[in-house]
């Protein structure tokens, strides 16, 4: 369990450094976070190679041990597919992995300006979409089997989804065109997070490649391609200007020196997920804390609107619909989070025959099988030595010649 919860935990530092980002400094950027990210994530592939290697460089294979030559192995594990295919698979990867950033750290830092009332956290609403993509992905691809409690949380998913639209396109009726445009972002965003989860779980499987050759593969292309926005999008030098004249810039510094090490160690257990467990529990991990953030927000528009120059310009009854608005989607995320646990098989349902081929009711088959095996053989033994016994008594010399003389 460490990895998925050193994830879930890595996350909630990334989110609070983002906020104290926004709220002490001002910051609305997506740059230099963007820069930061593929940095990040190359030296958190590159720092654990470099230790590996180091550990290992004094590393002698032994060839006898107590006078017992011991038989060599070949060292290398044969790969399933070529390397021009395992490098066009990391080139893929690489892309999803930067698409998908610069589709979430850019346009998303936009929604706050076009989409006050929702603020930043359109993407935490349906970032949801991710379980059920990779779901498809990996049956389709990697051939893991969905069972039937895997099939329930996955259609409750789908219809949780759906009322988060149907209750969004109530409260934004006026302004559909741009809130379409941003559910499209949302949803390709997640897409591109599920290509590249799913290209990173069949390298890990079939290719056996190391989680941190992965990472400083990405990292590298990532941090490589990355500046070149600075010649083609004039956001990126509003964003260098932004941080130039900030008020508050040793602060802003060091929030993204914070970033680049808690990004570092996020990427790590993400890989470390995936490869150990599915990329479905990486989804599952960050995005089990979209209720809080999207209570966070309802804390800040209640407490915004507690102020009396502030209450004259709303009315009561769209504070009232804007609160239930609120509720309702918290609750439809603590559903979805509810039964993304259920399909990673921590949380179990005891109806309907669901709980069949979850983990735990798997293990308990096995030591069961494993003790009636252990009951079955002590019994035949003890027949055996019944056997054995009465052999033996027929055998002895006197009861030998009792029978010849009968």
């Amino acid at each position: 369990m460490q990895y998925p919860l050193f994830l879930i935990l890595f996350n909630f530092f990334l989110d609070i450094d983002e906020i104290f980002m926004r709220i002490f400094c001002n910051y609305k950027g997506y740059f230099i976070i963007c820069f930061l990210i593929f940095l990040s994530q190359f030296f958190s592939g590159l720092i654990p190679l470099l230790i590996f290697k180091y550990n290992n460089r004094n590393k002698t294979t032994k060839k006898n041990i107590n006078g017992f030559q011991l038989i060599q192995g070949n060292n290398t594990i044969k790969q399933a597919d070529s390397l021009f295919k395992i490098l066009l698979l990391l080139a893929f990867a690489s892309y999803f992995n930067l698409i998908g950033t610069i589709v979430r750290r850019k346009y998303f830092s936009q929604i706050n300006e076009e989409l006050p009332k929702r603020g930043h956290f359109i993407e935490h609403r349906f970032k949801n979409i991710q379980i059920e993509v990779s779901a498809l992905l990996s049956y389709f691809t990697l051939k893991i089997k969905i069972y039937k409690h895997q099939s329930f949380s996955l259609i409750t998913i789908l219809i949780f989804l759906i009322l988060i639209m149907i209750i969004d396109i109530i409260d934004n009726h006026l302004d559909l065109p741009k809130y379409f445009k941003y559910l499209l972002l949302s949803a390709f965003s997640s897409v591109a997070r599920s290509f590249l989860d799913t290209i990173e779980k069949y390298l890990f499987d079939f290719n056996f490649i190391r989680p941190c050759s992965i990472l400083l593969y990405e990292g590298l292309i990532g941090s490589l391609l990355f500046p070149m926005l600075l010649f083609i999008d004039n956001g990126s030098n509003e964003d260098l200007s932004q941080i130039k004249n900030n008020t508050n810039f040793i602060l802003l510094i060091f929030l993204f020196i914070c970033f680049l090490i808690i990004n570092g160690f996020k990427n790590l257990y993400r890989v470390l997920t995936i490869q150990y467990y599915s990329s479905m529990t990486r989804a599952l991990a960050e995005s089990i804390l979209d209720p809080f953030i999207i209570l966070y927000y309802l804390i800040l528009f209640i407490i915004d609107n507690t102020q009396p120059e502030k209450e004259k310009q709303k009315e009561k009854e769209q504070k009232k619909f804007i609160y239930a608005y609120y509720i309702l989607i918290i609750f439809c995320l603590i559903i979805i989070a509810f039964c993304s646990l259920v399909y990673n098989d921590f949380i179990v349902l005891y109806c309907w025959g669901m709980e069949e081929n979850t983990y735990i009711e798997i293990k308990k088959r096995s030591y069961s099988n494993l003790n009636n095996a252990i009951l079955d053989e002590n019994d035949s033994d003890s027949d055996e030595d019944d056997n054995d016994n009465d052999n033996a008594i027929n055998n002895t010399p006197l009861i030998k010649e009792l029978k010849l003389k009968n």
